[in-house]
């Protein structure tokens, strides 16, 4: 892809929280989720929440130095079926 894709912390971005191996800096919308993460040179905009997912994110864009990565889920899938 020309870069690479930090997959180690999107398990933890995509559930809208931040990797707690790193450094971050996290800042929290009214309803008290995650709306910006910046950790290891990323920045991480969350727009939506899944509202059956418990605060899982529904759609991010992280962004850094000038590469941007938009990732939508359609729906998450809870526990073992």
């Amino acid at each position: 892809m020309g870069f690479d894709l930090p997959l180690d912390h999107l398990r933890f971005w995509l559930l809208g929280t931040p990797d707690p191996s790193a450094v971050f800096d996290l800042k929290r919308s009214d309803q008290d989720r995650a709306a910006q993460l910046t950790q290891d040179g990323w920045s991480i905009d969350y727009d939506r929440y899944m509202p059956s997912a418990r605060c899982a994110a529904g759609a991010l864009d992280a962004e850094r130095e000038g590469v941007r990565v938009r990732i939508i889920i359609d729906r998450w899938i809870c526990g073992r079926e």
